[in-house]
């Protein structure tokens, strides 16, 4: 038998497919707000780490479980409020109304009301349930990066992250 090659995909079903030859570049304030996702993830899964009973460390699960809530809690506050602060536009008009035509699309942004979140519970003891909803916020936005900065390649598809963002 001799061999077929298969044609090559057209451009326009290769754009219908959502692959693309090259993969967008990451700019700097992705690789930023992907650095403080992850690290609200890292931070919140240390600090439900120290939570676990293990005899002999309640001392250092203690700090640690401190240090990891306000890390995760401050990372959280500083990822949202950067991606609020790229996302702000100057006002059509130096009146109030001008004001308030961009600022309301911010107040009803999930990253203002995170980031909210995140400064009513920095002050407080480290609860670790409180991190689960950033944490779930923040592995969905690093996830969605991930996968659009490299979801072409064999390793993300093995690990199962393409699937997760069909």
């Amino acid at each position: 038998r001799g061999s077929r090659v298969s044609p090559r995909p057209s451009r326009r079903a290769a754009a219908m497919s959502g692959t693309s030859a090259t993969p967008p570049k990451m700019d700097t304030r992705t690789r930023v707000f992907l650095a403080l996702t992850l690290s609200v993830c890292v931070n919140s899964f240390a600090c439900a780490l120290a939570t676990l009973p293990i005899p002999g460390t309640r001392n250092a699960r203690a700090a640690l479980g401190s240090l990891t809530f306000r890390a995760a809690l401050v990372s959280a506050l500083l990822g949202f409020l950067y991606r609020i602060a790229y996302s702000l536009k100057r006002p059509p008009l130096r009146t109030l109304a001008g004001v308030k035509a961009v600022m309301d699309p911010i107040v009803d942004s999930n990253g203002f009301q995170y980031s909210a979140y995140a400064l009513i519970f920095l002050p407080g003891r480290p609860f670790p349930t409180v991190l689960f909803p950033l944490a779930t916020c923040a592995a969905y936005q690093a996830g969605t990066i991930l996968n659009k900065h490299f979801g072409h390649t064999g390793f993300w598809m093995k690990s199962g992250g393409g699937a997760l963002f069909k």
